[in-house]
């Protein structure tokens, strides 16, 4: 297989689970369409819908001069004759005279009538819109058709072989329930087809080519969608993924390790000690991915101060479940309210800290920018190797800019087919204009069939161009 193969293919493996994702994640659009075609089906057969009954009566078509005739005949006279009386009955003359019979303009009805081949046998069969109707039409055409018989053919005559009866049933019943399936299930393959168009038109970051072509970055990592089994569902929920908390994936923590491989390489490359971890728009995990980040470090033995900057939306305190810890808040301090002493809190591992708060703050862009932040950051060199400081996401807030000031180094979260990627692109030009180095960025939350952490072929494959 050629390289275009190999993409194409490579592709794929990202393309068709995201699809599926965004399609079964609007399962209850799917249902309402569904829902409303049966709905809309049942308006039109109970509005549309007229009922039809049918009588049917069997003949046999004799001559007069015929005695002991033979039904079933095979006379080729037999059949010509039957042939030109069926013509006869199915002529307007007689549906003019039946009207006339019963006293109408127009017959609300219809008479049709089926010959058997190379028989005499003639199937008379009338349809009407009621019951009654139906057999009275039948009676008339019963009564009628000998004097037309007489004056136009002369010698016929009709043997009864089955008498007609009054319909009980409507002869056009609809099957209602499987009307109202296949509308439903039309409805549905049609939302589910137009949702997975969408889904692959949108213009968004879901595979690892997209990651390379479209952002021209390094990629540090990609972290796969934790899958959470069956047992575990059964527990409470855990919102958050964490590696020191039971149960976590091996490819999880796996994808963590080389997170923090490659973001030591990168932040030593760079000489950046003070690193910003932040994403383009909420929810794309940049607080669980920093924290992981923060603990993978101070595993490994490196001395680690985590800040959550995110003062608009703190969630260190419930991600480490730290509320009887905090005796002061971060916001607290940078307004001068509470000590420093007060703030830090010795995580479980004695080499790494934590300056947190539990408060949302409207003027997070002004604690973010000020001199105490500044000055506390300084400090904090001195005791650590890394600190890491989850701020707000950069596509709307400025808050990232105000504490890229004194810092080294900025991490980007990108979770797959979520932010467009026009607004990453912006995002990561935004920050590299204020000089801040850009260390690569995160894929988070990847789904791929085959495994999501492996390396693309096209990764192997072609050396693009990287930001550095």
């Amino acid at each position: 297989m050629n390289s275009s193969g190999h993409m194409q293919l490579e592709s794929l493996r990202f393309l068709l689970p995201t699809i599926l994702g965004d399609v079964f994640r609007r399962w209850l659009d799917i249902l309402l369409a569904g829902l409303i075609a049966v709905m809309g089906a049942y308006v039109w057969i109970t509005w549309s819908w007229q009922p039809q009954y049918s009588t049917t009566a069997c003949y046999a078509v004799m001559t007069k001069a015929t005695s002991g005739y033979v039904t079933y005949s095979t006379s080729s006279v037999t059949y010509t004759v039957a042939t030109t009386f069926k013509y006869l009955i199915d002529s307007d003359i007689l549906q003019a005279e039946v009207a006339d019979a019963m006293g109408v303009e127009t017959l609300n009805g219809t008479i049709s009538t089926e010959l058997l081949e190379d028989t005499n046998i003639l199937y008379l069969t009338v349809t009407s819109d009621s019951p009654e109707e139906t057999y009275e039409i039948m009676n008339t055409v019963m009564d009628t058709y000998q004097a037309l018989v007489d004056t136009v053919l002369g010698s016929l005559t009709l043997d009864v072989l089955e008498q007609p009866s009054v319909p009980t049933a409507p002869s056009n019943e609809l099957d209602r329930t499987q009307t109202l399936v296949m509308a439903g299930g039309a409805a549905v393959a049609a939302v589910i087809l137009l949702l997975a168009l969408l889904s692959y038109q949108r213009d968004a970051i879901k595979t690892d080519i997209d990651f390379q072509e479209k952002l021209n970055i390094k990629r540090l990592a990609t972290i796969p969608k934790e899958r959470r089994k069956l047992t575990q569902g059964l527990r409470k929920k855990q919102k958050y993924l964490l590696i020191n908390q039971y149960p976590i994936s091996y490819q999880f923590t796996e994808a963590i390790e080389k997170l923090r491989a490659s973001f030591e390489y990168r932040a030593d490359k760079h000489d950046c000690k003070v690193i910003l971890v932040t994403s383009t728009m909420a929810n794309e995990g940049k607080s669980t991915v920093s924290m992981n980040l923060a603990l993978s470090l101070a595993k490994t033995g490196s001395r680690v101060v985590f800040v959550d900057g995110d003062l608009r939306n703190p969630t260190t305190h419930s991600m480490l479940k730290l509320d009887k810890e905090i005796r002061g808040d971060l916001g607290e301090f940078l307004q001068g309210t509470c000590d420093f002493s007060d703030v830090i809190i010795q995580h479980h591992k004695p080499e790494m800290f934590l300056l947190v708060g539990r408060k949302k703050y409207d003027n997070a862009a002004e604690l973010l920018g000020s001199h105490m932040m500044s000055v506390m950051v300084r400090e904090l060199r001195n005791r650590a190797d890394y600190i890491i400081i989850d701020t707000p996401p950069a596509g709307f807030m400025i808050d990232t800019e105000e504490v890229s000031s004194y810092a080294d180094g900025v991490v980007l979260v990108v979770r797959q087919n979520d932010s467009p990627t026009k607004m990453v692109q912006d995002v990561l030009d935004s920050l590299e204009q204020t000089g801040i180095q850009v260390l690569g960025c995160v894929f988070n939350n990847v789904q791929a069939w085959g495994g999501a952490g492996s390396a693309s072929y096209h990764e192997h494959s072609h050396h693009s161009r990287e930001r550095s």
